[in-house]
Formats: structure tokens, sequence, C-alpha cells
């Protein structure tokens, strides 16, 4: 039994909203474990560098 095509279209396309979702999620997380040193929080005020 074939599968009609617009339920291949559908499967297709919420694969590729699962694929999507999935890069967001791991980019997102990526960025939030970037060490604190690596860029400074809001919370802190910038002090200027000593000569």
């Amino acid at each position: 039994m074939r599968l009609p095509k617009e339920i291949l279209v559908l499967l297709a396309l919420l694969l590729l909203m699962l694929a999507g979702v999935s890069w967001y999620v791991v980019d997102r997380r990526a960025k939030n474990r970037l060490p604190a040193d690596a860029k400074p929080s809001a919370g802190q005020p910038l002090t200027p560098a000593k000569p």
C-alpha cells in the first residue's frame, strides 16, 4: 500500500521542523554554556582598563 503524496509531504515537513527545532535548542544551550569570563554579565559594571 502506497502512502498518499500529501502524507509524505507532511512527514517531510515534520522531519524538517524537528531538525530545525533540535538545531536551535542545541545552539542556544551551547551559547548559554559559555565560560563566565567570555563576556561580562549584565549585573556587573564595566571598569576601564588601568594604564
